[in-house]
């Protein structure tokens, strides 16, 4: 959070000045240890299981976006700023053409 939008980042180094789309969800997945390493939008598209989780959803465009809702909430680059960066959000999005993963557990 508080970091800009930067294309590429928290793919070379999960601790970075600015984070992607995917850089940004990796790099929470990492610190609470639900990933071990950086993913792409397009590899998340094979991450953990389909389908939506009771508290952790991971939703994916291949090649294209992904975010992530944790209980209600949305965590995503995308919002009401251009290059804003990733941020915590109440309001959600359209869901249309991502595909849900989640973890078994979550």
């Amino acid at each position: 959070v508080d970091k800009p939008y930067k294309w590429g980042g928290g793919h070379q180094h999960l601790y970075d000045n600015g984070f992607d789309c995917s850089g940004s969800i990796s790099h929470i997945l990492y610190r609470v240890k639900l990933l071990d390493r950086p993913l792409t939008s397009s590899t998340f598209a094979h991450y953990a299981l389909p389908g939506r989780g009771n508290y952790l959803t991971v939703y994916v465009k291949p090649g294209h976006h992904v975010f992530m809702e944790v209980c209600g909430l949305r965590f995503d680059t995308s919002g009401s700023r251009a290059g804003e960066g990733p941020r915590w959000r109440v309001v959600s999005r359209s869901r249309e053409g991502f595909y849900p993963r989640h973890l078994a557990y979550l």
